[in-house]
Parts: structure tokens; sequence; C-alpha cells
């Protein structure tokens, strides 16, 4: 005797909705469980996290440009020429850009984190000492461990509409957190001034050797003007207090926990434990059904032959 279609058919969705509606309680317990779990390790056992932010904006490098650069753009104003403005205002965008780009390499950078923590003594803080058997049983770099905490706890965003960059960072204390966050921008300033004031050195001693060597008095006039330009840059980099870029808004941050979330986090629990419980349900019957057929395969099988 074969089997009919509708016996060999799998079972629908629908059948198994009912399935898990007739269980619904098991459902339920497993989502109230895993939430009840998740809800006492995120509000217990993890480490509450709080985020500040800062929001930092570059200084518009076109009142910087000294020399050739200034008096083309002040040409390019006086003119008042369209043609004039758009590729100035075009490649001024394009330096602001490499400039974030720059500074967001330079804040995610090894020499520079590791500097920032030695520099301030936030080891002890951010990686307090662990136990000899621990650290036995599980060895690691501790530097480079240093590193991947400040990284984790650090971010950044940069939006290339407003050219606004938002810089953030994670501490169990808030207040602490906005003070290591200033940190990063006063080391991030005062790196970028003093490549500047460097750079500017070099380029003076560099130019004041060759108008001595120079006995044209034309090109020897264009090198001094040139040393007074880097002269005036070298000391806009000393004292300029927003040298390079300008803090919109200093490092806070709200009261409330930032990670993890603990009501965010137990809803989702909640939910996937539903889910599991869900398919687990569903397993079972469908191994049930199998088993079922199989029984009745058998049995027909055996009705079969002891009837021929």
């Amino acid at each position: 005797m074969a089997l009919t279609d509708e016996e060999e058919a799998p079972p629908s969705l629908y059948e198994y909705g009912l399935v898990v509606l007739e269980h619904w309680r098991w459902v339920a317990a497993a989502a109230f469980l895993a939430a009840i779990v998740t809800f006492l390790i995120t509000a217990f056992a993890m480490t509450h996290y709080y985020r500040v932010s800062a929001l930092l904006r570059p200084v518009d490098q076109s009142n910087q440009l000294s020399g050739p650069m200034g008096a083309l753009g002040a040409a390019a104003g006086a003119l008042g020429s369209l043609q004039s403005d758009i590729p100035m205002l075009s490649a001024l965008g394009g330096q602001t850009d490499d400039k974030v780009q720059e500074y967001l390499a330079i804040l995610q950078s090894y020499d520079f984190t590791m500097d920032l923590v030695d520099k301030h003594h936030l080891a002890a803080y951010l990686n307090p000492p662990r136990a000899p058997w621990l650290q036995r049983l599980f060895p690691r770099d501790e530097q480079w461990h240093l590193y991947d905490t400040m990284n984790y706890r650090f971010d950044t965003d940069y939006d290339k509409m407003t050219g606004n960059v938002t810089l953030h960072f994670m501490d169990e204390s808030r207040s602490e957190a906005k003070r290591i966050l200033q940190l990063y921008i006063d080391s991030l300033r005062q790196k970028l001034r003093k490549e500047e004031v460097q750079s500017s050195s070099e380029a003076i001693t560099a130019l004041s050797e060759q108008a001595k060597n120079t006995v044209d008095p034309t090109l020897q006039s264009r090198l001094y003007s040139l040393i007074a330009s880097q002269i005036e840059r070298q000391t806009e980099a000393e004292v300029t207090a927003d040298f390079d870029f300008v803090v919109i808004d200093h490092p806070a941050g709200p009261g409330k926990v930032y990670k993890p979330r603990v009501v965010l986090d137990s809803a989702l629990a909640g939910f996937v434990g539903a889910l599991i419980a869900a398919l687990i349900l569903a397993a079972r019957d469908s191994r049930r059904r199998s088993y079922e057929d199989r029984s009745q395969r058998k049995s027909t099988m055996a009705v079969e032959q002891s009837g021929e």
C-alpha cells in the first residue's frame, strides 16, 4: 500500500505555528529566563561605560596661507572672479579633508596612543596589575593590550559635509572619560604645533643658507620674503591657542550608561530565547511526526506481507 501525497507532504509552517501556540508557556518561560539572566549579567556583572564626545573643526587654511598662496588668495578675492574662486575653494576643501585624515591617523596610531598613556600615567588606571598565576596561564603583551584598550574605548566620526570631527571616549567614570578625551585633544594640538614649528625651523635654516650663497639681488629678496613667511608661520604655531583646529564642543556626555544597554539587551535576549524555544519545539514535533510516519510504514508493510 503506497502512501498518499497528503501523508508524504511535510508539515506546513501553519502546523508548526500551532505546535508553538500549544506550548506557548514553554516559549514564554524561555523568553523570560533569557531576559532575566541577561538583565542580571548586564546590570550587575558587566562593566558599565559612560561615553563622552567632543566636536572639533579644522581651522580654515585659507586664513593661514602666506607668501605666494596668500597673495593668490587675495588676488582672487579682489577680482571676485567665479572661475578663480571655485578651483581655490575646491583645493581648500581637499586640503581640509587631507588634514582631517591626518588627524584621524595620528589619533589612532600606536605611537601617539602609547605616548599619551606613558606621559599621563594611564597604564595603572586602564590596566591594573594581574595576579602572577593569571599572567602565567594567559600571558599577554601588556603594551599591546593597553593600546587595544585605548582603541576600544576611543572612536572618531568625520562628517565630510560639515568638515567637523567628533571624538568619543568611554570609561567607567564619566569625569575620567572627559579628562582622557581632553588629553587626546591637547596631545594632538601639541603634536601638530611641534611638527609645524620644526618644519618651519628647518625651512628657515635651508632658506637662510640659500640666501647667503645667492648673489642675485632679486632672488635673494624673494628668499628673504620666504624666510619672513616661514617665521610668521612658526610664530603663529607657537602663540595661536586654536592652532590647526577649533574645539566647538568640549568633552561632555549624558549621565546615563552608554554600554551595555541593559533594557535593550534584555529585550533582545528575550526575543532570541523565545525564538530558540520555538525552533526546539518545531524540531521535536518534526521528529515525532517522522517517528510516527516510520512506525506507520512498518505497520503497513507488516500487514501487506501477512496478507500475501
